[in-house]
């Protein structure tokens, strides 16, 4: 019996040394297991004002007003999940429960993601067939080259072995509860099935 701990602790330490060097850069992501629509909701229009007009005057007047995008859905939640060793029947031999997740989140049009070419998003070759795809024009302010840009400074990462360094990926910065602009979501592309293919970091 001994011995089989002692076989079982070395295999179990040797792969865990030799996963070491792959972890960050070989990972393929994989799907969540549980997704809950827990709200929905959209910001309130504001009804109209009226300002008196009387003949004769000459009135300088300031307007501000707010309109909700057409072109973009948000979403935000809790992130979940731990690191297991388990067999292909899903039977657990051992689970790191992660009390405090930090990664990536992706979401994809496409049901089936081609990780071995993923990529930035190219805006030049293909940003004007994905604002048309979508009804978004090209003097629109919220459109995708007004909303995502490069050289935001975006922090380096690993997707399924390919390599990003900092600033490569057109990207952007999102409110968190706070205001503060801390979290980046960043525009990348597969195959033309895939373009709209984004990651979204959380800490």
């Amino acid at each position: 019996m001994n011995g089989l701990k002692r076989f079982f602790v070395y295999v179990f330490v040797l792969a865990f040394i030799l996963s070491l060097g792959v972890f960050a850069s070989a990972i393929t992501p994989s799907g969540a297991s549980t997704i809950v629509s827990v709200s929905n909701s959209t910001a309130p229009t504001t009804s109209p004002t009226s300002q008196e007009a009387i003949a004769g005057n000459v009135s300088e007047i300031s307007i501000e007003g707010v309109s909700t995008t057409q072109s973009w859905q948000g979403y935000f939640g809790n992130v979940t999940g731990a690191i297991r060793l388990a067999d292909a029947s899903a039977n657990v031999m051992y689970n790191w429960s992660i009390a405090n997740p930090s990664g990536e989140v992706y979401a994809s049009t496409s049901n089936s993601v081609a990780w071995g070419s993923i990529a930035c998003f190219d805006w030049a070759t293909n940003g004007v067939a994905l604002e048309t795809s979508y009804g978004i024009g090209a003097d629109d302010a919220d459109g995708v080259n007004e909303t995502f840009a490069t050289g935001n400074g975006h922090d380096e990462f690993y997707t399924a072995g390919t390599q990003f360094t900092s600033g490569t990926c057109m990207s952007t910065k999102v409110y968190d509860e706070l205001r503060m602009t801390s979290r980046c979501l960043y525009l990348k592309m597969g195959t033309e099935q895939t373009l709209q293919q984004l990651r979204i970091t959380f800490t």
